[in-house]
């Protein structure tokens, strides 16, 4: 076996007849423990190199070769330098798992031949089959390749992961394959990451009962070709109540005839959602599921020909049914006629767009993003006014909202949820223009809110005590004229701010020292900040 090794790994040494005291009398269990992680380092980075620690002295080395499980992990490396069955003897019957991942210099047919043998010789033994998280160029093989190898019993396969690098119309035979394959092959089926692969690719209509994660994701090529009815896809979630992940992207179908809206699926273990795509149905999905109470939700409802009218719903059954008491940070992304976007989350604990659905739990959090076609006039309509009337923001202490699209943001779209958000201490405002800084302004001096009248009325936001401009336009002519007008109503009833900070609004520094002049000085506020920078603190 040596042999194999030395000429896949440069330089190796022999191992030593006499080891050095200290690693002499390291117990098994400590090396072992050794071995582990320097493997583990070397699988993320697709190499060799923890074999080269095993060569230290005999003793290591002795212990290397009895602990199979170091020897049961496959990739191209292991692969590509023909060492399958050096890997797979020392494994002995431990369970595999094989992972796919691209790599340089290595010849493609070896590659492919290798995967095929373990694919089908060693199915049986499999535990695991994954493909690198981002893989590009395509890898060898790709996942349409190794699909139609999935033909025989693997009892032990808990992961599958493949990403599909065709358009999901192109895989409709791979789609039947895999059917088969989890309905006939794969019991003990637990993570399944499926991408590009049509709906048909799933058992929905005898699922594998023991599923913790499901990752479900196809193009719009396949929109509406289905034949998965909505009632079929709310009995499959039923019969997975073991979940813990739930992300489904472009399988949803259309037609939600044949439910009825008290249909409830209990999933109390999921506590990673998300739900992707074109339509109603996605927020219709979301209604009918009940999940653990601390789940992490992200729903992106791309495009929808009108409002989903169902959302507001959604949203105050699962508010109403989960713990949201430490969601006390919300930021508005997007506030305008066609479209809403928000994530609701821990203090500093916003949800990682970058990171993919079977990425593990952290915390709770809600992010929510819908665009619909046909725009509703009428204010007690206004989708804002029902989605933020649904959402629990009386106890939100952060509040951030951009105003990063082309068309005037109105103010009565803020007006109707201002007064909820009393409990809000900092509040930033992203990418603002003159009139769109002046109309907030007005609301947080009370001047714009419904029945005003300028005397006797409480200002919105009593506890406020940090404004922050982020990348705003920011003149003397509009906003400002506006903004001091608005510090000299709430000095008025004793809610002064404490900060004012800009950051990234081109402030020069004559301008800041005006505004000094103008709100620090004056005793209005106590600090103005530029980028992070104190301009002015008043004394205390």
């Amino acid at each position: 076996m040596e042999p194999h090794l030395e000429a896949s790994s440069t330089a190796t040494p022999e191992p030593e007849d006499t080891a050095p005291p200290l690693a002499a009398r390291l117990p098994p269990a400590i090396l072992s423990r050794v071995f582990e992680l320097l493997h583990d380092d070397s699988k993320r980075e697709t190499s060799l190199e923890w074999i080269k620690t095993s060569h230290v002295c005999r003793h290591w080395r002795t212990q290397a070769l009895g602990h199979k499980l170091l020897w049961a992990s496959l990739n191209p490396v292991i692969l590509s330098r023909g060492l399958l069955d050096v890997f797979l003897e020392r494994s002995e019957g431990v369970p595999l798992a094989v992972f796919v991942d691209v790599i340089s210099d290595c010849d493609d047919w070896t590659i492919r031949q290798a995967y095929k043998m373990v694919l089908t010789t060693q199915l049986h033994r499999v535990r695991s089959l994954a493909y690198a998280p981002s893989v590009a160029p395509w890898p060898v093989p790709t996942a349409e390749e190794l699909v139609p190898l999935l033909k025989q019993p693997a009892p032990l396969l808990q992961a599958l992961l493949l990403p599909g690098f065709k358009r999901s119309k192109f895989l409709y035979r791979e789609a039947r394959t895999l059917l088969t394959f989890l309905l006939e092959h794969a019991p003990n089926i637990q993570e399944l990451e499926l991408t590009q692969f049509p709906p048909q690719c799933f058992p929905w209509g005898s699922p594998p009962a023991a599923m913790r994660t499901l990752v479900l994701s196809a193009d719009s090529s396949v929109e509406g070709t289905s034949t998965l009815t909505f009632s079929l896809l709310l009995e499959g979630l039923g019969a997975m109540p073991a979940l813990q992940t739930l992300s489904l992207s472009g399988v949803i179908p259309k037609d939600v005839s044949g439910t009825h809206v008290h249909d409830i699926v209990h999933l109390p273990h999921l506590q990673k959602l998300r739900l992707s795509g074109s339509g109603e149905q996605y927020a219709r999905l979301w209604y009918h599921l009940k999940t653990h109470r601390e789940c992490a939700v992200r729903i992106e409802i791309v495009r929808s020909p009108t409002f989903p009218a169902i959302l507001p719903a959604a949203l105050a059954r699962h508010y109403a049914e989960c713990d949201v008491s430490s969601s006390d940070e919300l930021f508005v992304k997007r506030n305008t006629a066609y479209g809403l976007a928000y994530d609701l989350y821990p203090i500093g604990q916003p949800p990682d767009e970058c990171t993919p659905p079977s990425h593990p739990y952290t915390h709770p959090s809600v992010s929510l993003f819908v665009a619909w076609e046909n725009r509703k006039e009428a204010a007690p309509e206004l989708p804002a006014v029902q989605i933020f009337a649904a959402t629990p923001i009386s106890n939100i202490k952060i509040l951030a909202v951009a105003a990063v699209d082309a068309e005037r943001i109105e103010p009565e779209r803020f007006i109707a949820f201002g007064p909820l958000v009393g409990a809000i201490e900092d509040l930033t405002l992203v990418a603002y223009r003159p009139s769109q800084l002046s109309s907030m302004f007005l609301i947080l001096g009370g001047t714009l809110s419904p029945g005003s009248s300028h005397e006797g009325d409480k200002v919105p936001m009593p506890h406020l005590r940090s404004i922050t401009l982020k990348q705003c336009r920011f003149d003397r002519d509009i906003a400002g004229p506006t903004l001091l007008d608005v510090l000299e109503r709430r000095a008025q009833f004793g809610v002064m701010l404490n900060v004012l900070s800009f950051v990234d609004c081109g402030l020069d520094p004559g301008r800041a020292e005006e505004l000094e002049v103008d709100f620090v000085k004056s005793g209005l506020i106590q600090c103005i900040r530029c980028d992070g920078d104190s301009v002015g603190v008043s004394p205390v």
